[in-house]
């Protein structure tokens, strides 16, 4: 693994974007694809009573939102192209947060059958940390907007007629476009592969056998740290209404040098849905290790209940309750465990 630092760059450009759209386009098929676009326009007014999360010095913030996206989809036989480009505009009543206006961008590409298939996506984002990552980063000192870029290369192969193999290759860049003064977030690049054999049991069951890996380079003076996972899952259809999936697993992650000792723990993955004509309720679990951006590998653990009921066919409406913790071996001045 190469220990070097990374070198600082500027976040995706409107050429790498406009390049990437081209050769998306330029697909021989693209003219054979028959096009559907769905756009849809949001407008929000939020109050929050203490918007940054203080214990001193509350101070309520309202903001009105404009949110606009389409979904434009390309499909064939063989071909499925997707893009989704959105924006949002945000304005605060008080002057002293700045008013955003972030974009979004997200693209794929699939081609193959039943039997084989090959997926490349690339997505483009130009964000803030306090209105879209708070829950991530539980950090409300700097509203710090950020580019992000994400890679992802996907191919699934039925091995035969009860078993399919899949190979997952993604790379997770984060760039702040300002230099951040007595911050603890830093710049990171992230690259994992998962390898992955899902074999039917019966017309009910499945069992997946994973492997995972994923190395963490920040700009920061810690180097790069790498996790490496095995997981089991099985799934059931436990009736026509309830299915059933639990996974469990180990992951070890290595620290750089001899700052840290290697960690190894469990992964954790259960959801039960149950489901009636009009009513649904899915419980979760999960447990699992992810990347952080103050340039860490962190545990989280969440838990969540969820209870749909549709109305009609144009009205719906679901409640969900969660909570979660995280934690990390690197006790850094900033860092701290929350709930």
């Amino acid at each position: 693994m190469n220990r070097g630092t990374r070198t600082k760059t500027n976040g995706p450009s409107t050429k790498a974007l406009a390049a990437c759209v081209a050769a998306l386009m330029a697909t021989g098929s693209a003219g054979a694809l028959e096009w559907q676009t769905t756009p849809t326009v949001s407008l929000m007014s939020t109050n929050d009573s203490n918007y940054r999360l203080r214990t001193v010095n509350e101070r309520e913030v309202s903001s009105s939102r404009l949110d606009a996206n389409a979904s434009i989809t390309g499909s064939s036989d063989r071909m499925t192209l997707d893009f989704r480009p959105r924006v949002r505009s945000i304005n605060f009543s008080d002057d002293r947060e700045f008013d955003r206006n972030d974009q979004f961008l997200y693209t794929s590409l699939a081609v193959g059958g039943e039997r084989q298939r090959v997926t490349m996506s690339a997505d483009f984002v130009r964000d803030g940390t306090l209105t879209n990552a708070l829950e991530d980063t539980g950090f409300t000192e700097v509203d710090a907007e950020r580019d992000r870029t994400i890679y992802g290369l996907d191919w699934a192969a039925a091995t035969s007629e009860y078993g399919t193999f899949a190979v997952g290759l993604n790379t997770h860049r984060v760039d702040y476009i300002d230099e951040l003064v007595s911050s603890p977030l830093v710049d990171y690049d992230y690259a994992s592969i998962a390898l992955s054999y899902a074999h039917r049991l019966s017309e009910r069951s499945t069992l997946t056998v994973s492997l995972t890996g994923g190395e963490l380079d920040t700009m920061s003076t810690f180097g790069v740290t790498e996790n490496y996972g095995f997981a089991l899952a099985f799934e059931r259809a436990l009736s026509d209404s309830m299915t059933l999936r639990i996974a469990g697993g180990q992951y070890e992650t290595r620290r750089p040098d001899s700052l840290f000792e290697d960690e190894r723990d469990s992964s954790l993955d259960f959801s039960l849905e149950k489901r009636w004509d009009r009513w649904s309720l899915t419980t979760s679990l999960s447990a699992d290790v992810e990347p952080s951006a103050f340039g860490v590998l962190w545990r989280r653990e969440t838990a969540s209940v969820r209870l749909a009921h549709q109305f009609s066919e144009r009205f719906d409406a679901n409640m969900r309750i969660s909570g979660g913790h995280i934690e990390s071996e690197d006790q850094m001045q900033f860092f701290q465990d929350r709930t």
